[in-house]
């Protein structure tokens, strides 16, 4: 568990394509190579050019490798709002009650984690996390689900409880409040966590929350 276009004619567009530091590294080496390639061609500049192509491509299909096997879910800060996105793979699924509030957040993750499916499910109350129970309690739903054993608390949409007197009947390993709630019920939660030394997680501070497994 860890702390997640279209194209005018004669136009080129470089739109949701993820680049990290080592991609960036062999595509310089690789423009850079092509150049001197251009300039003065030696069999020593066109075997270096290839290398550089050849690595960026073998780096390009591992990191899809790896994206096959990756399972995750992150609890998302978008602002007045609620999301969760369960990555399998590579694909996506957006636990949310508004979709175009979530777009930016959605389409960052997508981006940075190569994942090409995506699909929209009405956000839930309750999760079971690889044998663990993660409860949402928002405005509405401000009751905690019978005979759970609650493992992460996450509070949503500023659900009017006592949160004190709620931790006296259940012992969750982390509480989480997200993006949707008042700052003035957050930071009476985050008292109340701190005097039980309870860890609690604010996205407005802390960023995404990210649950990651083999």
């Amino acid at each position: 568990m860890g702390y997640w276009a279209g194209c005018p004619a004669g136009k080129l567009s470089f739109r949701n394509i993820s680049f990290d530091a080592a991609q960036l590294i062999l595509s310089y080496g690789i423009i850079i190579t092509m150049v001197t390639v251009f300039i003065k061609a030696s069999y020593k500049r066109v075997v270096v050019f290839l290398v550089f192509v050849l690595c960026f491509q073998f780096y390009v299909l591992g990191i899809g490798h790896l994206a096959q096997k990756k399972e995750s879910l992150m609890i998302g800060h978008v602002a007045r709002n609620s999301g969760l996105i369960h990555q399998t793979g590579q694909k996506l699924t957006v636990y949310c009650s508004n979709p175009t509030a979530t777009i930016r957040m959605t389409n960052d993750y997508a981006i940075a984690q190569n994942t090409t499916e995506l699909e929209h499910r009405p956000i839930k109350n309750s999760y079971l996390i690889k044998g663990k129970r993660m409860v949402l309690l928002d405005s509405i739903n401000t009751a905690l689900p019978m005979n759970y054993d609650v493992s992460t608390l996450v509070l949503t949409q500023s659900p009017k409880i006592n949160l004190d007197r709620l931790l006296d009947s259940i012992a969750p390993d982390i509480i989480i409040a997200d993006g949707s709630n008042y700052k003035s019920y957050v930071d009476r939660w985050k008292a109340t966590c701190h005097k039980k030394m309870l860890p609690f997680h604010y996205t407005g501070e802390k960023g995404a929350f990210v649950y990651t497994w083999p």
